[in-house]
Parts: structure tokens; sequence; C-alpha cells
């Protein structure tokens, strides 16, 4: 599959080129490579992984990136014929949190969140989503790349108990069109096996970790001091 920087050149040499040729002619645009700059992940070498024998092996989280404020952490977890496909974990001196990427169930997800504060994990029920299709070959060929791609509301507590993560939030809800997905079953499942907070995020949701919760508490306490 094409990789991040192959997409991010054609999206700016081929797909948006006209309009940057003009906007760069008649309004003094800058060339857009000078400041959109793409990087593809590199594996470490020690990783077996394969497109297409083992896109997913045990494997150690491994840095992507770091600077004064901020580590990211990454991992190849199991996305069907999407590959690589990563779950990435950030880490900073407020806390750490864990976005699980489209994935089946992955231990290796399990793995990268250990002891994190915030995990955002997909979330999908599969009969629910099916139940928006007719019957018939697409349906079956969808089913399949559902099932093998996307975690079931019924297992998706069961990665952050084994994570021992601070709170769950559950998001990239499938289905997603109103009304199809009974997004309190989803939540009653996961809470089933995991004892920590579970949420359902919407758009625009904001979740905060520990230390900048205290930090704006300890700030709304100052202003209404003041």
């Amino acid at each position: 599959m094409a990789g991040t920087v192959e997409i991010v050149d054609a999206l700016l040499d081929r797909v948006f080129a006209s309009d940057i040729c003009i906007r760069m002619a008649d309004e003094g645009r800058e060339e857009p490579h000078n400041w959109v700059v793409a990087h593809d992940i590199a594996l470490p070498e020690s990783v077996p992984a394969d497109p297409i024998d083992a896109r997913h092996p045990a494997m150690d989280p491994f840095e992507i990136y770091r600077d004064e404020l901020v580590s990211i952490t990454a991992i190849l977890v199991d996305h069907r014929l999407c590959y690589p496909a990563f779950a990435f974990r950030l880490d900073s001196a407020y806390g750490s949190v864990v976005v699980s990427g489209d994935t089946a169930y992955s231990e290796n997800c399990i793995r990268l969140a250990r002891g994190a504060d915030l995990l955002l994990h997909e979330v999908m029920d599969l009969e629910a989503i099916l139940a928006t299709f007719p019957d018939g070959p697409t349906r079956d060929g969808i089913e399949i790349h559902l099932r093998e791609s996307h975690t079931s509301y019924d297992e998706v507590g069961k990665v952050a108990r084994e994570a021992g993560v601070g709170r769950l939030v559950l998001h990239h809800i499938v289905p997603n069109t109103p009304g199809a997905a009974d997004l309190r079953k989803m939540q009653a499942a996961a809470a089933r096996d995991f004892s920590g907070p579970v949420h359902l995020a919407e758009d625009n949701d904001r979740f905060a970790v520990p230390l900048a919760i205290e930090r704006d508490a300890a700030r709304q306490g100052a202003e209404v001091m003041a």
C-alpha cells in the first residue's frame, strides 16, 4: 500500500497541483513542500513483520518521536489487509494517552497501553452494522472485513482491563449512522470487563489526563479566589 510520503506527494504534486500553482502565482503563496513534510514510520529491523504473512507480529513498542514536551511510541496492530496499521502512545509530564487506531483485538495494543492513564479505543457492533446492508455476496465480504479489522464491543473492555489503564474512551463507533448502534449496550459490555470509567466519545469531546485535570482544577480555584 502507498506510504504517507507517497500519498502526501501525490496530493501536493498531482491532486491539488493546479490549485497550488494558481495560488503560488496569483497570491504569492509559498511552495507547500517547504512546510508540509511527510515521514513514513520505519519499523525496527528486529521486528519480523510482513504485509502478507505477519502484519502484526508480537513486538515491543518503539519510539517514533520525542521532544522536550512529549514522547510518542507506536506498535503494529491488526487491521486486516491494511499494512502497516499502528496504535500510538503519547507520554508527557501530564500523563499518558493511547490511541488504538483501527484494529481487531490486539495483544500488541494491550502491550502498548500498559499503565496508560487514558485509552481511546475503537469499537464495533458487528450485528448492528451488518443489519444496515442487504443480504448477498457484498454483505458477506463486508462481514469478513469488519470481523477481522475491528474490535467488538464485548472485547474492548478486556483490552482496557489487561492493559491496566485508568480510563477507557470508546470512539470510532461502528455503526455510526444515527440510531443504528446501541451505545449504552456497548458501554455496559465494556464495563463488565473493565472496572474503571468507560466513556462514549462524541464530536468535540475533551478528555483530560490526571495532572491536566489537577492543573485545571487549581486554575479554576485561583480564579474563584481572585
